[in-house]
C-alpha cells in the first residue's frame, strides 16, 4: 500500500487526500477503471470521508476519475483509439508549454532536469524502454513546471496519466525510442537555450510522429493489449 508522503501530512485534510490519489494515480498504482473507496481512503489517511469526497470531486473535474451513481469513483478509463486521439491534444498544448518554458527557465533550474535527461539516455542504453518512457514523462513536468501556468501544467499531468497505456507501444518500437531520446534531447536543448520558438517546433514535429506510430499500431495489432 502506498503511504502518505511528509509533505502530503503537513497539508490541510482535503489537499492530503488530493494529493494522495492523485500521486497513487499518475504513478499507476490505482488502474484504470479501478474503483475508489471512500471509506478505505479514509481510514488509511486516519481522516474522515468529508475530506476525501472533496478530493474525488476535485479529481473528477479534472479527468482523472468519473463519478457513478451507484458505484461511486473510479480511475478514468478509455478506449484505446480515445486514448490514442488525446495525443493530438497534447501536441497543442505541448508545443505552448515548450514556448512558455524556454522563456522561464533560470540557469539554477538546468541541473537537476538535466541529471532526468542523463538518466533517460541510460535507461535507452540499457534497453529498459518502458521505464525510458515512465522517465520521459518526469522529465516533461519538470521542464513545464517552468511554464509559469499552473492551469496549463495540471492540463498536462492529467493527460499524461490517460495516455500512459501507450507506452506500451513506443516501447515495442527500439528504434522509437532512439529516436524520441535524441528528439527530445534537442527539445531540452532548445528550451534551455531560450529558442521558444524552436523549441515548440521540435515539440510539435515529435508528438504528431508519435500520434502517427500509435494509429498506425493500434489499427494494425490490437492483441499487444
Amino acid at each position: 500500500m502506498s503511504q502518505q508522503t511528509p509533505k502530503e501530512a503537513k497539508l490541510s485534510k482535503s489537499e492530503q487526500a488530493y494529493q494522495y490519489l492523485r500521486r497513487r494515480i499518475i504513478n499507476l498504482e490505482l488502474k484504470s477503471g479501478e474503483r475508489i473507496v471512500i471509506s478505505q481512503v479514509a481510514k488509511q489517511l486516519s481522516i474522515s470521508e468529508i475530506p476525501v469526497r472533496e478530493a474525488l470531486n476535485r479529481l473528477e473535474s479534472e479527468g482523472f476519475v468519473t463519478a457513478h451513481r451507484n458505484s461511486g469513483f473510479q480511475v478514468v478509463s478509455s478506449s484505446l483509439a480515445e486514448t490514442a486521439e488525446k495525443l493530438e491534444v497534447l501536441a497543442t498544448l505541448e508545443m505552448l508549454a515548450a514556448r512558455k518554458a524556454a522563456k522561464g527557465i533560470e540557469p539554477e533550474d538546468v541541473e537537476a532536469i538535466q541529471a532526468i535527461v542523463n538518466n533517460m539516455a541510460k535507461l535507452v542504453r540499457s534497453k529498459d524502454y518502458l521505464a525510458y518512457f515512465h522517465e520521459l514523462k518526469r522529465f516533461y513536468l519538470a521542464m513545464y513546471k517552468h511554464s509559469g501556468n499552473a492551469a496549463l501544467y495540471r492540463q498536462l499531468e492529467s493527460l499524461y496519466y490517460e495516455t500512459g497505456v501507450l507506452d506500451v507501444i513506443y516501447a515495442m518500437a527500439p528504434n522509437w525510442c532512439e529516436s524520441s531520446l535524441r528528439k527530445n534531447t534537442a527539445i531540452w536543448k532548445s528550451v534551455r537555450e531560450r529558442k521558444p520558438d524552436l523549441a515548440a517546433k521540435q515539440v510539435y514535429e515529435l508528438k504528431s510522429k508519435a500520434y502517427a506510430l500509435v494509429s498506425e499500431q493500434i489499427k494494425h495489432d490490437l492483441s499487444i493489449f
